[in-house]
């Protein structure tokens, strides 16, 4: 199975945050919180604790991400994404909790693996073996077919109703907030990829809270030099 571009330039980050192997912590699981610390610093939460995670590390799940470049910008939206989805991913973090004190800095964030290729060519037919002995007599085949089908009868009286099914499953929700979302571009904001049961944009001194079945979080507007925005958004798999 060919390795993907995507997981070949995540793995870039292990050289800049100088990992330790041993020393860092690997989580695999559902993205349920993603929020910019600041302008260059993004931080997420995944539902799994971490194995191997350092002592600096207080804060189990969350993991952090410089996103001052376009390598981080790209993790940055693929965890937004994951997050949207609900799709599994694998984290591993560089041992480090240089970007926030209490949050493992990010190595490597893995997507789902990639489909197999093509099979190969067959190979050449082998030559026959010997012929077997013969085999003994088998058992007497199955009956004929019937007859053809007699004309249908009268249609029945109608039955009564049958009872009610059971109650389907519950729907879970999911809060996903992002802040930092440029007032010129709230394409940037966050968005549910099947069913939006609310979804806030704050103004550049604004804030708000999105609460769920899987917790809550909450974004802020900043205003400055280049005014932000927050989003809040609460997302329904179905």
């Amino acid at each position: 199975m060919k390795k993907s571009l995507f997981a070949i330039l995540l793995s870039l980050p292990l050289l800049i945050l100088g990992a330790q192997p041993g020393l860092a912590g690997t989580a695999t699981g559902l993205v349920t919180h993603a929020y910019d610390v600041s302008p260059t610093v993004f931080a997420f939460f995944i539902n799994k604790t971490p194995i191997g995670a350092p002592s600096c590390a207080t804060n189990l799940r969350w993991f952090s991400v410089s996103s001052a470049d376009s390598v981080g910008r790209n993790i940055r939206a693929n965890v937004l994404a994951a997050l949207r989805n609900q799709t599994q991913f694998a984290a591993i973090g560089a041992g480090t909790c240089l970007l926030n004190p209490t949050y493992e800095d990010l190595a490597v964030v893995a997507g789902p693996v990639g489909i197999a290729g093509p099979a190969g060519p067959a190979g050449e037919t082998g030559p026959a073996g010997a012929a077997g002995a013969t085999g003994a007599t088998g058992p007497a085949g199955p009956a004929g077919p019937g007859g053809p089908a007699g004309s249908v009868g009268p249609t029945g009286a109608q039955g009564p109703a049958g009872p009610a099914g059971p109650a389907g499953p519950a729907v879970h929700t999911i809060a996903m907030c992002v802040s930092g979302v440029p007032a010129n571009n709230t394409s940037l904001a966050c968005s549910c990829s099947q069913t939006t049961v609310s979804r806030v944009i704050t103004t550049n001194t604004g804030s708000c809270t999105a609460n769920s079945d899987n917790g809550s979080c909450s974004s802020s507007g900043s205003f400055g030099s280049a005014d932000t925005l927050g989003s809040c958004c609460v997302c329904a798999p179905n």
